[in-house]
């Protein structure tokens, strides 16, 4: 276990807006600021309990402001290559570190703590917090899916065999959902370890994220299959192709709405699907960039990542559509709750007035 503070960079970033176009020939404000940092491809992506945006680099872990103040905080382990990240139930920011096989820890100060996985080749990507308030987490290059305390106890439970477990998360029946492009299924644990696994239709679809949606179902994309897909808890799958060929569907998460919004990796967009199966695409750049990572945040916005152009980007909730979608234009939408009422994980502030 290694700890440091890290500090590289502070600086203040002056956002720039621009105008994309949907494809219903609306036109929604998205607003980029671009990372002061060279080539930091930045990644995963999520609300801080500090109220600011924390995302992957590939140098370390980024934090930017609602004001548009970036900081940097370097990795103890070089070249690790920070991936999947999560609020944790401790307040803190847990993420992963594909390249050197840990689990990092962050706090709001900036203090990295790193603990090892027994594998070191294990390749962890995705992380959520579990129903029994510990950090669980997916390991790409092994048949474990892991666990971690938040003080740091680490416990690997073997999964089925040729598992490539890619991302992670808890179900509305407690148990943990995972991808698996090993076996192209989609697989269940129990807290206890016991597993199942359930087929995708589409072959070599390349599984992406997984996530709950708010009609009890788990919701995952397809990357090469460009679909996207729903299970019930029972297992029964459903897929929706996506209108923009090719788009990659990526990271994903749940919107103020209730529903789901997910990364077009390729085509440099965003798009929501309603828990009908509707898909509305928004471009937030040119297609020759990554979207990779996405997730709701400050200012009503959802938030997002561009790999290649090092910026993140934010589109409030008003230009995508969304303020009518509320009884009273209230958001707030708590996903899981622990000890105190001011902790939770997945939320948007209330507000009586969006735009």
């Amino acid at each position: 276990m290694r700890s440091a503070t890290g500090f590289v960079l502070l600086a203040v970033w002056m956002p720039v807006s621009c105008v994309a176009a949907s494809p219903s020939g609306t036109f929604i404000d998205v607003t980029t600021y671009t990372v002061p940092i060279a080539d930091s491809q930045p990644e995963g992506i999520v609300q801080g309990s500090d109220g600011n945006i924390w995302f992957t680099e590939q140098v370390g872990i980024g934090k930017l402001t609602p004001a548009g103040v970036f900081s940097s905080y370097k990795v103890p382990t070089t070249n690790s290559a920070p991936s999947g990240m999560v609020l944790g139930p401790d307040g803190n920011v847990w993420f992963t570190e594909w390249r050197a096989g840990k689990i990092g820890r962050i706090t709001t100060a900036g203090v990295i703590t790193e603990f090892p996985i027994t594998d070191a080749s294990a390749e962890p990507v995705g992380i959520t917090v579990g129903p029994d308030g510990a950090l669980w987490f997916a390991e790409e290059n092994s048949n474990d899916i892991g666990r971690i305390t938040t003080s740091g106890a680490i416990t690997e439970y073997p999964a089925l065999a040729n598992t490539r477990s890619y991302w992670i998360t808890t179900g509305p029946d407690g148990a943990l959902w995972f991808t698996d492009n090993g076996t192209n299924s989609i697989g269940k644990m129990t807290t206890l370890g016991s597993v199942s696994e359930y087929a995708v239709p589409t072959a070599d679809c390349v599984l992406n994220f997984v996530v709950p949606g708010s009609d009890g179902a788990l919701w995952f994309t397809e990357n090469s299959g460009n679909k996207i897909g729903r299970i019930t808890t029972a297992g029964a799958i459903t897929e929706y192709p996506v209108p923009t060929a090719g788009s990659g569907p990526g990271a994903m998460t749940q919107g103020p709405d209730d529903e789901l919004w997910f990364a077009e990796q390729f085509a440099g967009g965003i798009a929501r699907i309603t828990m009908g199966g509707l898909i509305t695409e928004f471009p937030v750049t040119s297609a020759g960039d990554w979207v990779t990572g996405i997730t709701p945040g400050p200012q009503h916005a959802l938030w997002f990542t561009l790999y290649y152009d090092d910026m993140i980007g934010s589109a409030p909730a008003c230009a995508l559509g969304l303020s009518t979608s509320f009884s009273g234009n209230i958001l707030k939408r708590p996903i899981l709750t622990w000890g105190s009422p001011n902790l939770r994980v997945g939320w948007w502030e209330p507000e009586t007035s969006l735009c």
